[in-house]
């Protein structure tokens, strides 16, 4: 005798057994890549309540029945024949229907159902997606062209950079492992997709042959490497767009992996006196690691320590680099700056810096961020008696004395120290009076003066020194006359 086939959804027992039409649809991404497969169930059968009985209520509690066992996902669907086992899955339910019949549901009821299951032997390594897409942007970052200028140092140059934008994203199917359990919600199903397709070192995608046709072992990459997710439960949708830089190691001479932006702006006026203004912004590169498990993301490298160690290599180069365009107007510069100030952003990763440079003359006193010299001489006059006679309308009688007086020769000196670090000690403080240096250009003006008189007294000498601001001043004065020769001419006209 031949075995019996049966069929149930869970615990309903289909009677009698309807007919089922089985079909299978590949899912594929727009390459014609396999990304899963669905396999579609039509049963069509008859539901009656004979032989026992018939009648409209008898065939709308079997409608019911059926609507109750089929309002769940997941349930263990199964065809045997005897007791080898034709189908088994558990599905998810698309969607339940009734037909008329030739007696108004009196006697009979044609039913169809349609489910749907994924889990086949032969492609059972394939994920479980309705549908998914991988795409890349490449561009050059904008406004950050390259440049080289021929410092007195050496080269300067900045690096080259490129933005890589890899988005990922992917909708997921809901699957079941028995009746009613969820191996893997349709978002799960679909971000496990999509990590196995997260990074930016694809350098057969970045170099792009034939296009931008990048050489990548010449290129840093990973920097300022970001992700953002975004995911819908409901949907069962899951979404990464992640960005990175990469970039040519640091400019001709620069160390350190940081972007910068350098303006440089020159005023000349009818003086002749040239101002420089070179103003910039360092932007830090960081680097990260988001590793493979939670706890894994790391910051390997923070935006402000890269943005540091390139400010501390830029920071000498910054007269060099006013210098080489003042050059242009064959000017000179001052290698001390006129002003500076320099901001940091910690939180952004971000130096501005913006440095004054003119061509005033140098100074005399090393260790002066400014210092003002000044020379007076007090020349010779005539020396005369003043004798006045009461009711003289003339004025007073002036009576020539034959003598002139003496040549005076007055310097002054104000110079502002650079500060000192720390003050611990008051007489290292003290220390920084530049008394020496003064000194050595206060001999070759006294040297001078008593190659031109034979008599020179210093007649004045005055010194003062404010350790904590680094403000000094002296004041020295040469009182000359000669001892033979022509007497001092005291006319203004020769």
């Amino acid at each position: 005798m031949a075995s019996a086939t049966t069929m149930t959804y869970g615990s309903y027992n289909f009677v009698p057994v309807p007919l089922l039409q089985i079909g299978k649809t590949y899912t594929k991404s727009g390459d014609g890549t396999s990304i899963g497969a669905v396999n579609r169930v039509a049963i069509t059968g008859t539901l009656t309540p004979l032989p026992e009985t018939y009648g409209i209520v008898d065939i709308d509690f079997l409608q019911d029945t059926l609507k109750e066992a089929f309002n769940e996902d997941g349930k263990l669907f199964e065809v045997k024949c005897g007791d080898n086992v034709l189908l088994q899955c558990y599905p998810r339910i698309l969607d339940i229907s009734f037909s008329p019949s030739s007696n108004n549901w009196v006697i009979t009821c044609p039913f169809s159902i349609n489910i749907e299951y994924d889990h086949d032997a032969d492609i059972e390594d394939l994920p479980y997606l309705q549908n998914a897409e991988e795409s890349w942007e490449i561009q050059a970052i904008p406004d950050k062209f390259k440049y080289t200028l021929d410092l007195d140092d050496g080269p300067d140059s900045n690096m080259t950079a490129w933005s890589i934008t890899h988005t990922v994203n992917a909708t997921g199917k809901r699957n079941y492992i028995s009746s009613g359990v969820i191996e893997m919600e349709a978002w799960e199903q679909a971000r496990n997709w999509v990590i196995g397709r997260l990074g930016v070192d694809d350098e057969e995608i970045i170099s792009q042959s034939g296009v931008l046709n990048l050489d990548m072992d010449e290129y840093l990459s990973g920097f300022n490497h970001t992700r953002v997710v975004s995911l819908s439960e409901l949907n069962g949708t899951y979404s990464v767009i992640e960005s990175a830089l990469y970039i040519t190691p640091s400019g001709s001479g620069l160390n350190g992996t940081a972007l910068e932006d350098i303006t440089i702006n020159i005023d000349t006026d009818l003086a002749g006196m040239t101002r420089t203004r070179i103003s910039g912004q360092i932007e830090g590169l960081q680097e990260v690691d988001f590793g493979t498990n939670p706890g894994d993301f790391t910051i390997t490298k923070e935006k402000y320590s890269s943005a540091l160690d390139y400010w501390l290599v830029v920071k000498p180069r910054l007269y060099y680099r006013a210098k080489e365009v003042v050059g242009i107007l064959d000017r000179d510069l001052n290698v001390i700056p006129s002003n500076s100030s320099v901001g940091h952003s910690p939180t952004h990763g971000i130096i501005s810096y913006d440095y004054s440079y003119d061509n005033r003359p140098c100074n005399y006193i090393s260790g002066a961020i400014t210092e003002t010299i000044n020379i007076n001489d007090t020349n010779p006059v005539d020396t005369f008696a003043r004798i006045v006679i009461p009711g003289r309308a003339l004025g007073p009688l002036l009576q020539d004395i034959s003598t002139p007086t003496e040549f005076k020769r007055s310097i002054s000196v104000q110079a502002v120290m650079a500060p000192i670090s720390g003050c611990s000690n008051f007489l290292t403080a003290y220390s920084n009076k530049p008394t020496a240096q003064v000194n050595e250009f206060l001999c070759e003006i006294e040297m001078d003066l008593e190659s031109n008189y034979g008599q020179v007294f210093k007649s004045q000498d005055g010194e003062g020194f404010d350790p904590k601001t680094g403000v000094y001043n002296r004041t020295v004065e040469w009182t000359c006359v000669n001892c033979s020769g022509d007497a001092p001419n005291t006319s203004m006209c020769e």
